[in-house]
């Protein structure tokens, strides 16, 4: 099965966002309570809206509506959304989390980081079989190729695709 990281670019002029509570940037992707319970936000830079945005923490990003209804549409499977609130921003933008879920990434070096150069190997037996997961040993969010193909069929602006596999 081919996996692909996926996140956010970061476009020239792109808004960038900024909370306005404190929160924990790793744990974001999987438990976001902070922010969900706490959604507005300010513009921290930027003039352009696309359909990911990214925090200025340079880890976390959120999505347009027309991105939440294509995952919905399609019956996307791992991820699961949440309103915020962006200040001077008409357009509406949804947080998310991760809730699927697979085992470890077998080949790690030392320092317990995924391989940059090569392919990532996986047990598939421990994959939830969601379409965007999180590897246990890996904050990264990762795609299956239905999520590759709906991404760039309705070309989605300003998300980045790696192939992993």
């Amino acid at each position: 099965m081919k996996v692909y990281s996926f996140r956010a670019s970061n476009k020239r002029s792109a808004i960038e966002i900024e909370a306005k509570v404190d929160y924990d940037d790793v744990a974001l992707t999987r438990a976001p309570s902070t922010i969900k319970d706490n959604n507005v936000f300010d513009i921290y830079k930027g003039k352009k809206a696309f359909d990911a945005i990214c925090y200025c923490d340079s880890v976390n990003w959120v999505f347009s509506e027309r991105v939440k209804n294509i995952f919905e549409k399609n019956n996307i499977k791992g991820i699961e959304f949440y309103p915020i609130i962006v200040n001077n921003l008409k357009e509406k933008y949804y947080g998310y989390y991760i809730t699927g879920k697979a085992g470890k990434i077998l080949n790690v070096d030392d320092m317990d980081m995924p391989p940059m150069f090569e392919p990532i190997e996986f047990d598939e037996n421990e994959w939830d079989g969601s379409d965007i997961f999180c590897f246990k040993n890996s904050g990264a969010k990762y795609i299956t190729e239905k999520v590759k193909l709906l991404i760039e069929e309705n070309d989605l602006s300003n998300i980045e695709l790696r192939e992993e596999n």
